[in-house]
C-alpha cells in the first residue's frame, strides 16, 4: 500500500503520512551506527546512494575485525574458530553448513551478531563486484539487512572465486 516509501523512503513517509502527529526528525542521530564498524557502514551504504551515508561511532577491537572473502576451503576452519552467525536469503539456499546456527535475511532484521558470514545470491555477488549492476529492490534490502547485522565482522562467501573480483575485500 506505501509502495512509493520503499528504498529508504521512511522519512517521506512520516513526513507525508503522518502530518497529524507532531514530531521532529532527527536526522543527526539516526545518521550514526551504534552496531556496525565503518567499513560495514561504507559498503551498506553504497545500496543506497541517494541517502547520506551513516558513520559509525562502533570502535571496540577485537582479534577480528572488518570484511573478509572465505572460499570452500576456508569456511569450516573460520566457521569453527570465529563461529559467526551464517545468513542466507531462505531455507533452500545452498553452502550453509548445517553444524552451525543459520539465520534467514530476513529472520535476521532487528538482530545483531559480533560476526556474521553471508551466502550471497547470484545477483548480490555481481552488485559486490561491480556497485553500477542492477538489483532489484528486494534484494537490495536483503543485502542491507544481512551486511549490518554484524558488530565485528562480516565475511562474505564466494565459492569458487577470488577476491581479487570483490574491490571491496582487497
Amino acid at each position: 500500500i506505501y509502495k512509493k516509501y520503499m528504498n529508504g523512503r521512511i522519512k517521506e513517509f512520516v513526513e507525508t503520512e503522518c502530518k497529524k502527529i507532531p514530531i521532529a526528525i532527527d536526522n543527526t542521530s539516526l545518521n550514526v551506527s551504534h552496531r556496525n564498524r565503518n567499513d560495514v557502514c561504507e559498503l551498506s551504504s553504497r545500496l543506497y546512494p541517494s541517502l547520506e551515508r551513516p558513520s559509525s561511532n562502533n570502535n571496540t577491537l577485537t582479534e577480528h575485525d572488518g570484511m573478509f572473502f572465505i572460499d570452500s576451503a576456508a569456511l569450516e576452519p573460520y566457521l569453527k574458530k570465529y563461529k559467526p552467525m551464517q545468513l542466507r536469503l531462505k531455507v533452500t539456499s545452498k553452502y550453509v553448513h548445517p553444524d552451525y546456527p543459520v539465520f534467514n535475511f530476513g529472520d535476521s532484521k532487528g538482530k545483531s551478531f559480533d560476526r556474521t558470514i553471508i551466502y550471497p545470491t547470484s545477483d548480490m555477488k555481481a552488485w559486490l563486484k561491480d556497485h553500477s549492476s542492477p538489483l532489484a529492490d528486494l534484494t537490495r534490502a536483503q543485502l542491507y539487512v544481512a551486511l549490518t547485522r554484524t558488530r565485528q565482522s562480516v565475511a562474505i562467501y564466494l565459492k569458487g572465486e577470488s577476491n581479487d573480483d570483490y574491490p571491496f575485500l582487497t
